[in-house]
């Protein structure tokens, strides 16, 4: 019972950052020296987008477990079963008869002219404690960045088919080495 009320109120939440999104237009400036990141923003250009000082990672998971590589570090973040099944049928591009929370977002996305452009996934205090990610999504002229768990960004970027992308300093500074 517990697992579906999670699952309603993940789609309530997600949902309601959408629709305030698209209609109330909440406009925030973005400052990365002081480090405070928008949970939602507007921006008119695309300079957002840069990938400077970004690596590209591929994601996989196991049981319990999100999992970023690049060459030869591997960075693992714990999480649920349900993110980590919902993950990897994206990355297999399966749908369930009773579709994913995921699912439902991609096509609430899609129905509304929104497309998902990219995810950027970094750490807020230095340490494997505090990552978050950056979804970046495109509605006609307007680019629209929604702070996310980087398990929910990457179960969407999965189904977009769209590059994830790590800050390279923390990668490589929190990642373990594999190839050693």
């Amino acid at each position: 019972m517990w697992f579906v009320v999670v699952i309603i109120g993940t789609f309530l939440v997600l949902l309601g950052v959408l629709i305030g999104a698209l209609f109330f237009q909440v406009s925030t400036t973005i400052s990365s020296t002081s480090g405070i990141i928008p949970t939602t923003s507007h921006i008119t250009s695309l300079e957002e987008l840069n990938e400077d000082g970004y690596i590209e990672v591929e994601a996989t998971v196991d049981a319990m477990n999100l999992i970023y590589t690049h060459e030869c570090i591997q960075v693992t973040m714990a999480t649920t079963n349900f993110q980590t099944y919902s993950i990897q049928n994206g990355i297999d591009d399966i749908i369930e008869v009773r579709p994913t929370i995921h699912d439902v977002v991609k096509d609430l996305l899609d129905n509304f002219g929104m497309k998902v452009l990219q995810v950027k996934i970094d750490s807020k205090d230095g340490t494997e404690l505090g990552y978050y990610a950056n979804l970046y999504l495109q509605e006609g002229n307007k680019i629209v960045i929604l702070e996310t768990r980087p398990s929910d960004s990457t179960a969407i970027a999965v189904r977009a088919g769209i590059p994830i992308l790590f800050k390279q300093n923390t990668f490589e500074e929190l990642g373990a080495n594999i190839c050693s």
